[in-house]
Protein backbone atom coordinates (compact mmCIF):
# COMPACT_ATOMS: atom_id res chain seq x y z
CA UNK A 1 0.00 0.00 0.00
CA UNK A 2 1.50 3.07 -0.88
CA UNK A 3 1.24 5.75 1.67
CA UNK A 4 2.54 9.35 1.93
CA UNK A 5 2.63 10.19 5.80
CA UNK A 6 4.30 12.83 8.22
CA UNK A 7 5.74 11.08 11.24
CA UNK A 8 7.92 11.54 14.43
CA UNK A 9 10.44 9.91 15.88
CA UNK A 10 11.80 9.75 19.35
CA UNK A 11 14.78 8.10 20.03
CA UNK A 12 16.43 6.35 23.42
CA UNK A 13 20.42 6.11 22.76
CA UNK A 14 21.46 3.41 25.52
CA UNK A 15 25.52 2.87 24.60
CA UNK A 16 25.65 1.21 21.17
CA UNK A 17 21.95 0.47 20.44
CA UNK A 18 19.26 2.81 20.04
CA UNK A 19 15.84 2.03 20.49
CA UNK A 20 13.05 3.98 19.28
CA UNK A 21 9.56 4.91 18.94
CA UNK A 22 7.45 6.28 16.21
CA UNK A 23 4.10 7.56 15.24
CA UNK A 24 2.21 9.30 12.71
CA UNK A 25 -0.10 10.06 10.10
CA UNK A 26 -1.18 10.73 6.18
CA UNK A 27 -3.07 9.27 3.25
CA UNK A 28 -2.83 5.40 2.11
CA UNK A 29 -3.32 4.60 -1.21
CA UNK A 30 -6.24 1.45 -1.14
CA UNK A 31 -6.98 -1.13 -3.63
CA UNK A 32 -8.54 -4.01 -1.64
CA UNK A 33 -8.52 -7.52 -3.77
CA UNK A 34 -10.95 -10.29 -2.15
CA UNK A 35 -10.07 -13.97 -3.20
CA UNK A 36 -13.12 -14.90 -5.18
CA UNK A 37 -15.55 -11.67 -4.69
CA UNK A 38 -13.51 -8.69 -6.90
CA UNK A 39 -11.80 -5.48 -6.07
CA UNK A 40 -12.59 -1.90 -4.62
CA UNK A 41 -11.79 1.31 -6.99
CA UNK A 42 -8.57 2.78 -6.03
CA UNK A 43 -8.85 5.41 -3.36
CA UNK A 44 -6.92 7.75 -1.06
CA UNK A 45 -7.81 7.36 3.32
CA UNK A 46 -7.07 8.71 5.77
CA UNK A 47 -4.48 6.15 8.30
CA UNK A 48 -2.27 6.59 11.16
CA UNK A 49 0.73 4.65 12.66
CA UNK A 50 2.43 3.94 15.24
CA UNK A 51 5.38 1.56 16.43
CA UNK A 52 8.75 1.20 17.57
CA UNK A 53 12.28 0.24 16.40
CA UNK A 54 15.84 -0.71 17.18
CA UNK A 55 18.93 1.01 15.24
CA UNK A 56 22.14 -0.73 15.26
CA UNK A 57 25.51 1.03 14.28
CA UNK A 58 28.16 -0.52 12.35
CA UNK A 59 30.14 2.29 11.68
CA UNK A 60 30.15 5.83 12.48
CA UNK A 61 28.49 6.80 9.39
CA UNK A 62 26.98 3.25 8.46
CA UNK A 63 23.76 2.10 10.57
CA UNK A 64 20.95 -0.68 10.41
CA UNK A 65 18.12 -0.55 11.78
CA UNK A 66 14.43 -3.08 12.42
CA UNK A 67 11.35 -2.21 12.79
CA UNK A 68 7.44 -2.91 13.14
CA UNK A 69 4.50 -0.16 12.75
CA UNK A 70 0.69 -0.82 13.37
CA UNK A 71 -0.67 0.72 10.42
CA UNK A 72 -4.83 1.85 10.89
CA UNK A 73 -6.67 3.35 7.86
CA UNK A 74 -9.94 4.36 7.47
CA UNK A 75 -12.23 2.91 4.40
CA UNK A 76 -14.08 5.87 3.20
CA UNK A 77 -15.85 3.84 0.46
CA UNK A 78 -16.30 0.60 2.16
CA UNK A 79 -17.37 2.01 5.72
CA UNK A 80 -14.41 0.07 7.65
CA UNK A 81 -10.94 -0.48 8.26
CA UNK A 82 -7.58 -1.77 6.98
CA UNK A 83 -5.04 -2.60 9.59
CA UNK A 84 -1.43 -4.18 9.25
CA UNK A 85 1.74 -4.54 10.40
CA UNK A 86 4.96 -4.71 8.34
CA UNK A 87 8.49 -5.27 9.75
CA UNK A 88 11.00 -3.19 7.78
CA UNK A 89 14.65 -3.90 7.82
CA UNK A 90 16.81 -1.37 6.46
CA UNK A 91 20.47 0.36 6.36
CA UNK A 92 21.07 4.27 6.71
CA UNK A 93 24.17 6.08 5.80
Amino acid sequence: IPAFTGNVLFEMPMGGLSPYVIGGAGLYRTNISVAGGGSSTPENDFGFNIGGGLKIPLSTSFETFVEARYNRVTLQNNNGNLSFVPITFGVMF
